[in-house]
């Protein structure tokens, strides 16, 4: 899994048709929507090293009507729907179909990242006192953020870190752009494969019935929907069927319990963290279904 970074550097990082201000922007927007901390203060200290300060400010402020540049005000308008399928933003995108697959690839990359740095990261970006926090996050957009930021990257470099593999259908929204299509597929190959290996066929079947009914609504905080998931399984399939439903559906409630209830019956950190993978990829996928291009049939 450490080698599957491809699709957010050919989908957000190496250069393209969409500048990487307008990328980190669709970020900071679907990380808004996921409630994850950790990944909004990344992207906005990434706005504001571009010197995009009015654009991070209006997102986080939940303003993006505000936002001066239409192109750009649009696209986070289009991000912050991604989790409505019935939102009309989605049905007329504003991006070309030649843009797609970077406007695409990017908002999908953090409905999976979302749900990954919830499960094993947490909030803080700097984990600091909360009286440090705001220094922390001015330090960090002056310093670390400006320089990645400014950093483009030659499209197709992550290609060779994994075998190749077809696109799966689900993903035609890339295949405008070839080396990121190149990039989510090596990618959705890898995952499934792992996918197979770790959780028992009736865990993903679950998941996967659950995901196909799913309209990208919150569950809240009840455990009863994953309790009356998880009811016609075995026994011992339930602790991995429990995690996945989480990871899915509910990231933000992934605890320490959740976590030590499935590795008590599983091998190690590597199933863990290939679960975790898996149902997050599997729930942006299900977000994907619903995000069109401006040509789709």
């Amino acid at each position: 899994m450490p080698r599957s970074v491809g699709r957010v550097r050919e989908s957000q990082i190496a250069s393209g048709r969409l500048t990487r201000p307008t990328k980190e922007a669709i970020a900071v927007s679907v990380s808004g929507i996921n409630a994850c901390p950790y990944c909004i203060d990344a992207h906005t200290g990434l706005l504001q090293g571009a010197d995009q300060q009015d654009i991070a400010t209006s997102i986080r402020n939940g303003q993006p009507e505000a936002i001066t540049d239409d192109p750009t005000r649009e696209l986070v308008r289009w991000a912050l729907a991604t989790r409505s399928p019935d939102d009309p933003m989605l049905a007329n995108p504003p991006f070309s179909d030649e843009e797609a697959p970077e406007a695409i690839g990017t908002a999908l990359a953090y409905h999976y990242v979302n749900r990954m740095v919830h499960v094993f990261l947490g909030d803080d970006l700097v984990p600091l006192p909360s009286g440090f926090q705001s220094i922390a996050r001015r330090v960090y957009s002056a310093t670390f953020a400006k320089r990645m930021v400014r950093r483009g990257g030659e499209p197709g470099a992550s290609l060779d870190l994994l075998p190749d593999a077809p696109l799966p259908s689900d993903l035609r929204w890339a295949e405008s752009n070839s080396v990121i299509a190149g990039a989510w597929a090596r990618f959705a190959a890898v995952v499934d494969q792992a996918g197979q290996r770790v959780l028992p066929e009736p865990v993903r079947a679950l998941l996967l019935t659950r995901l196909a009914e799913w309209n990208g609504e919150d569950p809240g905080m009840s455990a009863t929907w994953v309790e009356d998931a998880v009811a016609s399984l075995d026994e011992t399939h339930r602790p991995a069927a429990r995690f996945v439903l989480l990871v899915a559906f509910a990231s933000y409630r992934v605890d320490d319990s959740a976590v030590e209830a499935f590795q008590a019956v599983t091998l190690g950190d590597r199933d863990l963290v290939e679960t975790a993978a898996w149902a997050a990829f599997q729930a942006a996928r299900r977000i994907g279904s619903w995000l069109q291009t401006p040509n789709a049939d």
